[in-house]
């Protein structure tokens, strides 16, 4: 650091008196030098400089009190604000200063006092420029006590020490210090690699940080293992766990969303999301979805569940065009709807709401109409052909939204408004498992029936709240005004719904068309067409045999089937046995159903009723199969065997005079097992004509009867063949 050299008359003017700063001077006190880059003094002499640090404490402190306010009301004048002749009016200020208060010289070379690279160099070499006013005071006075320390007995600066509260070790080492370095030496010194780690460098950090954003999402202690192995690979220390932890806790929170989470969980929660302009007129563009009610109600089949609410929406008004709650449940939730649960909301959408909803004045719900776009999302109902040739037929464009993204769907935010607004019904269970009241830390409770709503007591509460509140609620999107107030003043613009002439148009072209596996049309037979595994049939019909036909049917009346052919309308085909009993398809699925559990249970007892007829006893079973297949395997080793061709043995002529040599031994051993086999044959036979010999009178009479030819075959033999015999018979 560049010291501090100030002149007499600078010196002078921080309160020394002349008498005290010349005794000092001539006593060797103070630091002093002759300034032969100053101007001379009136005696022509070189002007004496004094060093800031030699002078005491108090002076010092005064010296950058002065500093500091100078520097601090030159930050504060506003740049570029010009006085009298083109200068500033921070540097009038700084002129009017310097003729009162001293300036530092920081070098022999510095810059001339007042500058403002002056000022910046004393506020960057000069550790005291930084100090706050409380601190500098504090500083000033621990100076003060070092100045009386110096030179005293060891006992009276122990008392000095434990008054600074430091040791003494630290007040010597500081007096040494202040000698020699002044005030300034005296400034704690930031360490040089504060904030960067000193464990590893940036390239260990770098890795840490790179590895723990990596989309297979690495734990923390995969990362130490691995930072820990290149460390021993190079024979050092590997770092702590903690410290790889900070590391990791320094990685800002968006990058990790990006990199680590995906983006998908980035475009939630840290991208930048436009605002949506909205439309200029009512029934322009209307987004539909559908949403898990907030609530468990009991189904007309007596189980608990939580139904779908499918939903339309206007843009321009946030009025809410429909409200649709399927009927039936599946296992353990509400049915999700489909298309044709989305064509009916439509409908209702379109229609007035007094032929809908009976229990509602028509003046409560004025909302309904044509629209010209439909928004909805990319599920596979909204984009199933029966609803795009709704759609088509109606002449309003679907338009789906950005895919896997909540943010650009406006009827989110109307469900979150819904369940605010319907939180005091009963059987509430909230949006996610922590808001369930009937979830439990310990045991999850169910709901009791008996304090729920059934179906239609809740889609009749969420109409009421829909008609009664939401649609004369100030709105914040709409600049304070309630829905119904925002589409009055378009009508008192001029605006004015469309209207459909025929409401039976509506109600065909929101059945559904049926078609093959392939979507194939169905073709007309002599007999009439097959459809649900029923035969349909018409007079009508007739002349369109061997040509396609275009059925359309409601889920909830499968006895008849409206025909169109070449989009023209042909009859109403039914099917007597559907129409008798009205069945739904609903109840055709179910009795499919039946008729296929009854054949699996059909199936099993068949199968289990000749598993027991073919052993009683399992283990005895077991044990018969097992001899079986030893039985079975010996055979197969037999008939190998068998099957193999014999070969006649043979020794080269170059080995037969080796083996004659060898194995006389061996020849007479096998000599003397060839005669005890035959003496043992010789008495096997022995045996069998003793065992001849025994035969009963009765057995060799009927084996000479045998052995008598016959008087037929004496007939039959030829004359060459008996004196064949009788020569053979001499012989």
């Amino acid at each position: 650091m560049s010291e501090s050299w100030l002149t007499t008359e600078e010196v002078r003017a921080l309160g020394v008196p002349r008498a005290t700063l010349y005794w000092q001077i001539q006593n060797g006190r103070l630091m002093v030098r002759q300034a032969h880059h100053r101007p001379r003094g009136k005696n022509g002499k070189a002007k004496k400089e004094i060093l800031l640090s030699s002078l005491p404490a108090a002076i010092q402190r005064r010296y950058l009190k002065s500093q500091i306010s100078d520097l601090r009301s030159q930050n504060e004048s506003p740049a570029g604000t010009s006085g009298e002749g083109g200068e500033s009016a921070g540097a009038a200020r700084r002129a009017g200063a310097e003729a009162n208060l001293p300036s530092a010289r920081l070098s022999p070379t510095a810059t001339p006092a007042g500058s403002q690279i002056s000022n910046l160099k004393f506020q960057i070499e000069n550790p005291l420029a930084g100090l706050a006013e409380e601190e500098l005071e504090k500083l000033t006075d621990y100076a003060e006590a070092l100045g009386r320390a110096e030179g005293e007995p060891r006992r009276q600066r122990r008392w000095i020490a434990r008054s600074q509260k430091v040791s003494l070790s630290t007040l010597d080492r500081d007096v040494a210090t202040f000698k020699e370095e002044g005030l300034a030496g005296l400034v704690w010194k930031t360490r040089a690699d504060k904030g960067r780690p000193r464990v590893g460098n940036e390239q260990v950090v770098a890795k840490i940080q790179t590895e723990y954003l990596k989309l297979h999402r690495p734990t923390a202690k995969a990362i130490y293992a691995k930072i820990s192995t290149d460390y021993q690979l190079s024979s050092r220390a590997p770092p702590s766990f903690t410290w790889v932890l900070r590391q990791i806790e320094q990685i800002p929170q968006k990058l990790i969303s990006r990199y680590r989470l995906g983006e998908k969980h980035y475009r939630d929660h840290y991208e930048y999301s436009s605002t949506r302009r909205r439309p200029a007129l009512p029934r322009q563009w209307v987004d539909a979805d559908h949403h898990e009610a907030d609530h468990y109600v009991v189904f007309p089949d007596g189980s608990v569940g939580r139904p779908f609410i499918t939903t339309l929406h206007d843009l321009c008004t946030g009025e809410i065009l429909a409200l649709r709650i399927p009927r039936d449940k599946r296992v353990g939730r509400g049915r999700a709807p489909g298309a044709v649960d989305i064509g009916l909301a439509v409908r209702q959408a379109i229609l007035r709401k007094e032929s809908q909803i009976s229990d509602l004045k028509s003046q409560s719900w004025p909302s309904f109409g044509l629209f010209e776009r439909f928004y909805h999302d990319l599920g596979k109902d909204f984009l199933s052909s029966h609803l795009r040739a709704v759609l088509a037929d109606l002449h309003i464009k679907p338009v789906p939204c950005r895919g896997y993204h909540g943010q650009s769907k406006p009827i989110e935010r109307w469900f979150r408004t819904l369940e605010d607004g319907t939180r005091d019904l009963p059987g509430y269970c909230g949006n996610k498992p922590e808001n369930n009241p009937y979830r439990s830390a310990v045991r999850p409770q169910k709901p009791d029936p008996k304090t729920l709503m059934t179906l239609e007591d809740y889609e009749r509460a969420i109409v009421g709240w829909v008609v009664t509140k939401y649609h004369h609620a100030p709105s914040t999107a709409l600049g304070g005004i309630s829905p119904l107030e925002a589409l009055a003043a378009h009508v008192k613009n001029g605006f004015s719904p469309r209207e459909l002439r025929d409401e039976r148009a509506l109600d065909l072209l929101l059945m559904r068309r049926a078609r093959r596996a392939g979507g194939e049309m169905i073709q007309m037979r002599k007999d009439g067409f097959r459809l649900f595994g029923r035969l349909y049939m018409h007079p009508e019909l007739a002349h369109l045999v061997g040509e396609e036909i275009d059925p359309r049917y409601d889920e909830n009346n499968l006895g008849e089937i409206i025909c169109y052919h070449k989009e023209r309308f042909v009859c109403v085909a039914t099917n007597k046995e559907l129409l008798d009993f009205g069945a739904t398809k609903a109840d055709l699925k179910r009795a499919n159903e039946i008729r296929r559990e009854q054949k699996r249970r059909d199936q099993e007892w068949y199968e289990e009723r000749i598993k027991q007829a073919q052993y009683g006893d399992p283990a005895a079973r077991a044990v018969a199969e097992r001899n079986h297949d030893e039985v079975m395997e010996e055979e197969r080793k037999k008939i190998a065997v068998g099957a193999e061709a014999e070969g006649v043995p043979m020794l080269m002529p170059k080995y037969q005079r080796t083996v004659k040599l060898l194995g006389e031994k061996a020849l007479h051993k096998k000599a003397g097992r060839v005669l005890r086999e035959v003496k043992k044959t010789s008495q096997i036979s022995d045996l069998k004509s003793q065992a001849k010999e025994e035969k009963p009178e009765w057995l060799k009479a009927l084996e000479a009867e045998e052995a008598q030819p016959t008087v037929k075959e004496n007939l039959e033999k030829p004359g060459w063949l008996k004196a064949l015999e009788a020569e053979e018979d001499d012989v």
